[in-house]
Protein backbone atom coordinates (compact mmCIF):
# COMPACT_ATOMS: atom_id res chain seq x y z
CA UNK A 1 0.00 0.00 0.00
CA UNK A 2 0.93 3.45 -1.08
CA UNK A 3 0.44 6.08 1.75
CA UNK A 4 0.88 9.65 1.60
CA UNK A 5 0.91 11.00 5.02
CA UNK A 6 0.36 14.76 5.04
CA UNK A 7 1.47 17.04 8.40
CA UNK A 8 -1.49 19.46 8.00
CA UNK A 9 0.01 22.84 10.13
CA UNK A 10 3.24 25.00 9.40
CA UNK A 11 3.16 26.51 13.23
CA UNK A 12 6.22 26.79 14.44
CA UNK A 13 6.62 24.77 17.73
CA UNK A 14 3.93 22.29 16.29
CA UNK A 15 3.33 19.81 18.84
CA UNK A 16 1.29 17.45 15.62
CA UNK A 17 4.98 16.47 14.18
CA UNK A 18 5.09 14.18 17.13
CA UNK A 19 2.19 12.38 16.18
CA UNK A 20 3.24 12.48 12.60
CA UNK A 21 6.37 11.04 13.38
CA UNK A 22 3.90 8.08 15.17
CA UNK A 23 1.95 7.78 12.38
CA UNK A 24 5.09 6.93 9.44
CA UNK A 25 6.39 4.58 12.35
CA UNK A 26 3.19 3.09 12.64
CA UNK A 27 2.67 2.78 8.21
CA UNK A 28 6.41 1.54 7.58
CA UNK A 29 5.77 -1.19 10.52
CA UNK A 30 2.44 -2.02 8.86
CA UNK A 31 4.68 -2.57 5.18
CA UNK A 32 3.01 0.58 3.45
CA UNK A 33 5.50 2.67 1.47
CA UNK A 34 5.41 6.04 2.64
CA UNK A 35 5.56 9.15 1.54
CA UNK A 36 5.38 12.39 3.48
CA UNK A 37 4.27 16.33 2.50
CA UNK A 38 4.68 18.88 5.29
CA UNK A 39 2.33 22.00 4.09
CA UNK A 40 5.62 24.12 5.02
CA UNK A 41 7.37 22.97 1.43
CA UNK A 42 3.54 24.10 -0.37
CA UNK A 43 3.14 26.99 1.63
CA UNK A 44 1.33 29.69 -0.05
CA UNK A 45 0.09 33.68 1.10
CA UNK A 46 -2.76 32.96 -1.55
CA UNK A 47 -5.44 30.68 -2.76
CA UNK A 48 -4.71 29.20 -6.20
CA UNK A 49 -7.21 28.22 -8.99
CA UNK A 50 -7.21 24.55 -9.39
CA UNK A 51 -7.73 25.57 -13.39
CA UNK A 52 -4.35 27.57 -12.78
CA UNK A 53 -2.04 25.21 -12.09
CA UNK A 54 1.86 26.15 -10.86
CA UNK A 55 4.69 24.55 -9.82
CA UNK A 56 3.51 23.84 -6.61
CA UNK A 57 0.10 22.43 -7.35
CA UNK A 58 1.88 19.96 -9.80
CA UNK A 59 4.21 18.80 -7.06
CA UNK A 60 1.21 18.57 -4.97
CA UNK A 61 -0.61 16.55 -8.21
CA UNK A 62 2.16 13.97 -8.49
CA UNK A 63 2.36 12.84 -4.89
CA UNK A 64 -1.25 12.42 -4.59
CA UNK A 65 -1.49 10.67 -7.44
CA UNK A 66 1.22 8.18 -6.76
CA UNK A 67 -0.34 7.26 -3.42
CA UNK A 68 -2.85 4.86 -3.18
CA UNK A 69 -4.65 6.61 0.20
CA UNK A 70 -3.67 9.46 2.17
CA UNK A 71 -2.92 10.27 5.73
CA UNK A 72 -3.86 13.80 7.26
CA UNK A 73 -1.84 14.50 10.99
CA UNK A 74 -3.60 17.73 11.81
CA UNK A 75 -4.01 19.84 14.61
CA UNK A 76 -7.07 21.97 15.78
CA UNK A 77 -7.02 25.83 14.87
CA UNK A 78 -10.01 27.75 16.13
CA UNK A 79 -12.53 25.46 15.99
CA UNK A 80 -11.45 24.27 12.50
CA UNK A 81 -8.71 23.31 9.90
CA UNK A 82 -5.34 25.58 9.12
CA UNK A 83 -5.23 28.08 6.75
CA UNK A 84 -2.42 26.47 5.41
CA UNK A 85 -4.07 23.13 4.80
CA UNK A 86 -6.70 24.57 2.90
CA UNK A 87 -4.83 26.37 0.55
CA UNK A 88 -2.56 23.30 -0.47
CA UNK A 89 -6.33 21.14 -0.53
CA UNK A 90 -8.02 23.98 -2.74
CA UNK A 91 -5.26 23.36 -5.65
CA UNK A 92 -7.19 20.45 -6.74
CA UNK A 93 -10.07 18.36 -7.28
CA UNK A 94 -9.92 15.69 -9.30
CA UNK A 95 -7.07 13.94 -8.08
CA UNK A 96 -9.02 13.32 -5.32
CA UNK A 97 -11.69 11.80 -7.02
CA UNK A 98 -12.82 8.42 -4.48
CA UNK A 99 -9.04 8.73 -3.24
CA UNK A 100 -9.35 7.03 0.71
CA UNK A 101 -8.10 9.32 3.52
CA UNK A 102 -7.58 8.70 6.80
CA UNK A 103 -7.78 11.67 9.93
CA UNK A 104 -5.65 11.77 12.65
CA UNK A 105 -6.74 14.69 14.75
CA UNK A 106 -4.19 16.29 17.78
CA UNK A 107 -4.73 18.80 20.45
CA UNK A 108 -2.82 19.69 23.55
CA UNK A 109 -6.60 19.32 25.44
CA UNK A 110 -8.91 16.88 25.75
CA UNK A 111 -10.85 17.60 22.89
CA UNK A 112 -8.43 15.80 20.91
CA UNK A 113 -9.43 17.64 17.81
CA UNK A 114 -12.97 16.57 17.30
CA UNK A 115 -14.10 20.24 15.77
CA UNK A 116 -11.25 19.40 13.12
CA UNK A 117 -12.98 16.09 12.10
CA UNK A 118 -16.13 17.41 11.86
CA UNK A 119 -14.97 19.95 9.25
CA UNK A 120 -12.47 18.44 7.16
CA UNK A 121 -14.91 15.50 6.64
CA UNK A 122 -17.49 17.97 5.34
CA UNK A 123 -14.57 19.97 3.51
CA UNK A 124 -12.88 16.84 1.85
CA UNK A 125 -15.83 14.72 0.70
CA UNK A 126 -17.12 17.58 -0.93
CA UNK A 127 -14.22 17.75 -3.15
CA UNK A 128 -13.99 13.87 -4.04
CA UNK A 129 -12.34 11.92 -1.26
CA UNK A 130 -13.56 9.08 -0.23
CA UNK A 131 -13.47 9.39 4.02
CA UNK A 132 -12.09 6.00 5.92
CA UNK A 133 -12.11 7.27 9.56
CA UNK A 134 -10.44 9.46 12.47
CA UNK A 135 -8.36 9.04 14.92
CA UNK A 136 -8.41 11.96 18.13
CA UNK A 137 -5.77 12.51 19.74
CA UNK A 138 -5.33 14.72 22.76
CA UNK A 139 -2.91 15.71 25.43
CA UNK A 140 -0.06 15.33 22.74
CA UNK A 141 2.77 16.96 24.70
CA UNK A 142 2.36 13.95 27.39
CA UNK A 143 1.70 11.29 25.57
CA UNK A 144 3.97 11.42 22.32
CA UNK A 145 7.95 11.87 22.73
CA UNK A 146 9.32 14.25 19.96
CA UNK A 147 10.50 11.02 17.81
CA UNK A 148 7.08 10.09 18.10
CA UNK A 149 7.42 7.17 20.59
CA UNK A 150 4.96 6.78 23.14
CA UNK A 151 4.16 4.18 26.08
CA UNK A 152 0.90 4.52 25.53
CA UNK A 153 0.43 1.06 23.58
CA UNK A 154 -3.09 2.11 23.31
CA UNK A 155 -2.17 4.50 20.32
CA UNK A 156 -0.61 1.61 18.17
CA UNK A 157 -4.03 -0.52 19.30
CA UNK A 158 -6.34 2.53 17.62
CA UNK A 159 -4.02 3.64 14.77
CA UNK A 160 -3.77 0.20 13.79
CA UNK A 161 -7.85 -0.57 13.21
CA UNK A 162 -8.27 2.74 11.96
CA UNK A 163 -5.38 2.02 8.90
CA UNK A 164 -5.14 -1.67 8.90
Amino acid sequence: MKTLVVLGTGREGRMSERVFKFALNQLKSMGDEVETVDVRDYESSRTVAKWAPDDVSKKWAEKVEWADRLLLVSPEYNYSYPGELKILFDRLVDEYKDKPLYVVSVSAGGFAGVRLVEMLRLYLTSVGFRWMGAMNVGHVGDEFDEDGSTENEKHAERFGKLVG
